[in-house]
Order: structure tokens, then sequence, then C-alpha cells
């Protein structure tokens, strides 16, 4: 099935053992990977996840004539936690739009969390944001 093809590539790719493996709570993904509040994100956060996001970087390496630096504020090189940390204001209102959209998302009734897990995954954002 696509599910366990699927699962078995990540327990591969991530090196996970079967015990990390049962421990994810598989239902809280897939109400998170559901049509909710972040169904039209999930594609570029599983590339954000997994280090092959467009970014400048990325872009640059399979096509040297696309810029490597940051579009939003001439950044020499636009990767990872610089998508995420991009001091240009475009970049400031996303986060601010994303950290709100979680906390609607954390606070629905289908997602039904757990408000300490909620307030660490909050929280845990918002210092990296911060960082």
């Amino acid at each position: 099935t696509l599910r366990g093809d699927l699962w078995a590539y990540l327990q591969e790719h991530n090196s996970w053992t079967d015990e990390a493996f049962s421990s994810i709570d598989w239902k809280a993904f897939e109400q998170a990977n559901s049509n909710g509040a972040f169904f039209h994100h999930r594609i570029s956060l599983v590339k954000h996840f997994h280090g092959i996001s467009p970014m400048g970087k990325i872009a640059n390496r399979n096509n040297p004539s696309h810029p490597a630096g940051c579009p939003s504020c001439n950044h020499p090189l636009e990767e990872e936690d610089h998508v995420i940390l991009c001091p240009s204001a475009k970049r400031q209102h996303w986060r601010s739009s994303f950290i709100e959209g979680l906390q609607r998302f954390l606070d629905s009734a289908p997602m039904d969390s757990n408000p300490y897990l909620s307030d660490i995954l909050h929280q845990g954002v918002l210092l990296w944001f911060r960082e």
C-alpha cells in the first residue's frame, strides 16, 4: 500500500528503529495532515522538514544560474534556517501569520490536542522564530 511504502521509506530515510517508529502518534499525524488549517501548506512543510525546500541554496545547486541568496533580504545564502529566520518584513509577517494559524489549529476541536503539548509546540516554535 501507499501508506506502508511511505512509512517504510520514512523509517529507512530517518534511521528510525521499530521502537521509535511505533512511538509516533500516527493518529495525531493523520489529523495534522488532513484537510485542516495546514492542508494547503503540507507539501511545503514536508519539503522543509526533509531539507529539500526550493530555497536559494537548493535551487542554485539544481541550476547554477539561479541565485543562492535570499530574495527577501539579499543574504548571500538562503538555507533552511534562514527561510524561517529571515529579518525581512515579508517573512516577519509570514511568521506572525503562521503562529496565529498554528494556535487556531491546535485549539480546533478535531485536533483535540493535549493542552500541555500544544503549549510546548507553540512556545518551541516561538523560540525558534526568535533565535
